[in-house]
């Protein structure tokens, strides 16, 4: 699943702030498994993919179910033990 990040929009959301992944401990990589799964399992595709082609990160925010993990990434507050 984590492998073909192309699926993955917030990957792109993650790119396009220009924000990277921690170093993958154990619950790093625990809480990037429940990102993608948010992610691959979200109702909000359409709408996602409508803000991705805009460029309209910041709206995401609206209704994207890795908003929090985005922002404590943006933050650099992933717990990365």
């Amino acid at each position: 699943m984590l492998r073909d990040q192309t699926q993955l929009r917030f990957k792109q959301v993650m790119d396009l702030r220009r924000l990277a992944l921690p170093p993958l401990t154990r619950h790093a990589e625990r809480e990037l498994r429940h990102a993608a799964q948010r992610c691959l399992t979200c109702r909000s595709k359409t709408r996602c993919d409508l803000m991705l082609e805009a460029k309209h990160t910041e709206e995401l925010r609206l209704f994207c179910p890795n908003t929090g993990y985005i922002e404590r990434l943006r933050r650099g507050g992933v717990d990365v033990r």
